[in-house]
């Protein structure tokens, strides 16, 4: 415990999680509840009595535990079972039925609402986030998304592919400096990550 990080927990918070358990359950130590200030430590822990302490059968409790749960399962009759004469064989309808069964009769329910759907089509999948899509077209769309600059979509692909052979890490250089009349970042203030996944952006849908 816990599940996947096992040990991960120190004493204080195994304690402190303990509390928090009992406090919702309304649990009381020696009469007192456990709330929330309440400070539970290893003394005041081995004095917990639950409600149910008495609710469970067979007693396990004591030096007799183990053999009042023998003798509890000799008796099927405590957890639902039947006796069956071992010296009486048996290959059918041996014992008699201890649950009923219940069916719905006719073709069962049918009047749903809203209607039962048989379709088995999955739901479409929305457009998937494209890093530097939307700072491109916050930030660079304005000039490059005119035609003849270049634009990855709507502009001059074969000018944007001149400038693609400069190789990735020049374009973005170019975009960070800036370049031929274009300010620092295209006037944004967008970070070295963000103006990288702009330029992969335009670089990749621009082939």
């Amino acid at each position: 415990m816990p599940h996947p990080k096992t040990k991960s927990l120190s004493v204080d918070e195994t304690y402190a999680l303990t509390a928090y358990m009992l406090n919702i359950n309304e649990i009381t130590i020696d009469g007192e509840e456990v709330d929330d200030e309440y400070v539970l430590d290893r003394e005041k822990f081995s004095k917990i009595v639950m409600p149910n302490v008495d609710g469970f059968e067979p007693e396990i409790r004591g030096k007799d535990g183990l053999e009042n749960v023998r003798a509890y399962y000799q008796v099927a009759e405590n957890f639902g079972g039947q006796k069956v004469n071992p010296a009486e064989r048996c290959m059918k309808d041996c014992l008699e039925p201890t649950a009923k069964a219940t069916y719905i009769s006719g073709t069962g329910i049918s009047d749903f609402l809203p209607p039962m759907s048989t379709v088995r089509d999955l739901p479409e999948e929305k457009g998937a986030v494209i890093a530097g899509e939307a700072d491109y077209k916050s930030s660079c769309a304005v000039c490059h998304g005119a035609a003849g600059m270049g634009a990855p979509v709507t502009g001059n692909k074969a000018d944007w592919a001149k400038v693609a052979e400069k190789g990735a890490d020049a374009v973005l250089a170019n975009a960070i400096n800036g370049i031929n009349g274009m300010p620092p970042r295209g006037g944004s203030d967008l970070s070295d990550a963000k103006m990288k996944d702009v330029v992969d952006y335009m670089l990749n849908s621009s082939k």
